[in-house]
């Protein structure tokens, strides 16, 4: 208990306090910015972020702790308010509840465009934002997020280099598409703001397992398959996280190779010592099937082809304890890309992923507003698009328990 006491002693130095907190609103102790223990090698999952903990604000932080408090001051939770005074554990145990946002994987990947000799830059980010009982360690609520960065470079980026980007993400922001500004913790603002918060939940929900066919394999580096559960857990957040956006749900975790109903593991910035927070058994099951990719080549020209990169999953949503299964279903994804002739060693697996993402992405959002086309594209000579239709009827019947 000594390391919690001098993390909130460290968090509070040259923070302002809230002075105009809503007093009809329960209180939500910061606890801080920390990396996922999920994975079994945190210096390839968080390797960027942590080179960049050395930056520090003028204040004496870190820059990205510093940078994720002035998101969090911006925030106006449904109910309840952020606070950065120490919990009071005299108080009972829904007076003790803190939040923290955690990194749980970071990856970057680059690809030349010979004609133009520019190089396309992509990092992507995983991050959970993590509320759970001071007291008892316990989880109340998970929500997953992730962020992709993308830029162009006429050289080959460095170490340094993707650093650098990575650093103005967390602290300045980058510039988007349509001349916004974002950082790493603008969707930290979103989520809880439209939040709402409860001590306990009677329902809860959450992936509990993920099986990689042969035929997914296939296309995946040796590097994946030789880190595979560390992908595993990547896809089941990338899940999560279109599932949290789009249903305004609170997930349990998903870590490949550890029970469910285990402990998720947390180190913050602050200190090396690992903080131990219990999961909830979800109620509802969630299971990924990865079951394969295929590209196709649609179209052709002397200066690009355009290609189908087509994805396809399983996904099972089940009650286990009275043994119901809501849905049991075969889903898939075309997203087409135009990529020029001359392209050398074209990142077919980023392309695949990205696939992959959309189908979630387009999964979640039928829930609530079905696309009867989408619908109709999920049909199958064993599932019909009225099965699928009110397969995601009971679906949205389970979240309505869960919020």
């Amino acid at each position: 208990m000594k390391y919690i006491t001098i993390f909130f002693l460290i968090i509070t130095l040259g923070i302002s306090k809230q002075t105009y907190a809503d007093t009809t609103k329960q209180n939500v102790y910061y606890a801080g910015f920390a990396f996922s223990g999920n994975y079994s090698d945190r210096g390839q999952t968080g390797k960027y972020t942590e080179e960049i903990l050395n930056y520090k604000a003028e204040n004496g932080l870190d820059v990205i702790s510093n940078s994720l408090i002035k998101s969090i001051k911006n925030t106006n939770g449904k109910n309840f308010n952020i606070s950065f005074d120490m919990p009071d554990l005299d108080k009972g145990d829904f007076e003790s509840i803190v939040m923290s946002v955690v990194l749980d994987y970071e990856y970057f990947s680059s690809e030349l465009e010979p004609i133009t000799s520019t190089y396309l830059n992509n990092i992507d980010m995983y991050f959970q934002i993590l509320f759970y009982n001071f007291k008892s360690r316990k989880l109340i609520a998970a929500i997953p997020f992730d962020v992709e960065i993308n830029t162009y470079s006429k050289h080959r980026f460095t170490n340094n280099d993707v650093i650098d980007m990575i650093r103005k993400f967390y602290v300045q922001g980058l510039k988007t598409d349509d001349d916004r500004t974002i950082n790493a913790f603008n969707q930290v603002e979103n989520i809880l703001n439209s939040f709402t918060l409860k001590d306990k939940y009677k329902f809860h929900i959450g992936v509990t397992d993920v099986v990689i066919e042969d035929r997914a394999k296939n296309e995946m580096s040796q590097n994946i398959l030789n880190n595979i559960n560390s992908f595993k857990n990547q896809l089941a957040q990338s899940f999560s996280s279109r599932l949290s956006l789009h249903q305004n749900i609170a997930l349990v975790p998903f870590q490949e190779g550890e029970a469910i109903g285990g402990k998720m593991k947390q180190r913050f910035v602050n200190s090396d010592e690992v903080y131990n927070i219990e999961l909830p058994v979800p109620d509802f099951n969630i299971e990924l099937r990865l079951r394969g990719y295929r590209k196709q080549l649609v179209e052709t020209s002397d200066v690009s082809n355009i290609y189908l990169y087509g994805a396809y999953a399983n996904i099972k949503i089940q009650q286990p304890d009275i043994k119901k299964v809501y849905m049991n279903h075969k889903f898939k994804n075309g997203s087409q890309i135009k990529i020029p002739t001359n392209i050398q060693n074209v990142n077919d697996w980023r392309k695949f992923y990205g696939s992959t993402v959309k189908l979630f992405d387009d999964f979640a959002i039928n829930i609530t507003k079905k696309d009867n086309r989408w619908i109709k594209f999920q049909k199958t000579k064993t599932q019909s698009s009225n099965d699928v239709s009110m397969s995601l009827d009971n679906v949205q019947g389970v979240l309505k328990k869960v919020r």
